[in-house]
């Protein structure tokens, strides 16, 4: 489905361009997962900036530390993007988007949050597997937006496939429907040690709803491995990976 995607959008002018991390000393080991990565100083920035105003912000501290995909429309403007990091080892908080989204919550709720958030990364680091979070897709209206939006969350399924067995957290926003999504793809609500699930919370500055989600790579891929594998493939031909280191 993956390849589709790419054919599809490329036939309407479409393309997908990934920017790596900026921040090489933290996220050292997987870039060295993408040795065919294009390092260039000058090409990330200027993708940078195309990001910023399709995303109609500044810098977030996450950013130096995200990968992200942004699928380019023909007139060469961001359309679409989704962003992750991929802790291959030491988990470093400022990187971490779901911290900061629950800084307005009441403090009882903000640290059973924190404390799930913080177990399942220590879980995946203990048993050599990749912490991970998946954040900022959002792809712009359009005829074309849910091909774009489908296209892009295959590519970043793809990219996922280049560490190892990654256990991902995802807020998913409750008012665009991310959490059935996530549900019907092998998805589950984020919980204590498997005691309980955290429910939906506020984010007051945006007025979104958000659901911590918990994304098992290995249960959500499930059969499908080997095709993620040859969808890894692909992105590594079809996907131009820019670097500043």
């Amino acid at each position: 489905m993956f390849s589709v995607g790419l054919g599809r959008i490329a036939a309407l002018g479409f393309r997908l361009v990934i920017t790596a991390p900026a921040e090489s000393r933290t996220f050292a080991r997987g870039l060295r997962r993408f040795p065919e990565r294009r390092v260039d100083p000058v090409a990330p920035a200027s993708w940078d900036e195309a990001y910023r105003q399709f995303r109609g912000g500044g810098d977030l501290p996450l950013d130096r530390g995200s990968w992200r995909i942004l699928a380019v429309d023909p007139e060469g403007g961001v359309a679409g993007a989704i962003t992750a990091r991929f802790f291959c080892g030491e988990v470093v908080r400022s990187y971490v988007h779901a911290y900061s989204l629950l800084e307005g919550s009441g403090p009882v709720f903000r640290d059973e949050c924190e404390l799930a958030i913080a177990e399942t990364f220590a879980g995946a680091v203990r048993e050599n597997r990749t912490a991970a979070e998946i954040s900022h897709w959002t792809v712009a209206d359009g005829r074309h937006a849910v091909l774009v939006a489908a296209t892009l969350g295959r590519a970043m399924e793809a990219l996922s496939a280049a560490f190892d067995a990654p256990v991902g957290v995802v807020a998913a926003n409750h008012r665009r429907r991310e959490v059935g999504r996530l549900l019907r793809l092998g998805g589950v609500p984020l919980g204590r040690a498997g005691k309980f699930s955290l429910p939906p919370f506020p984010h007051h500055p945006s007025g979104a709803w958000f659901r911590l989600m918990l994304i098992d790579a290995e249960a959500f891929r499930g059969r499908l491995r080997a095709a993620a594998i040859a969808d890894l493939a692909r992105l590594r031909t079809h996907c131009p990976i820019f670097s500043a280191a």
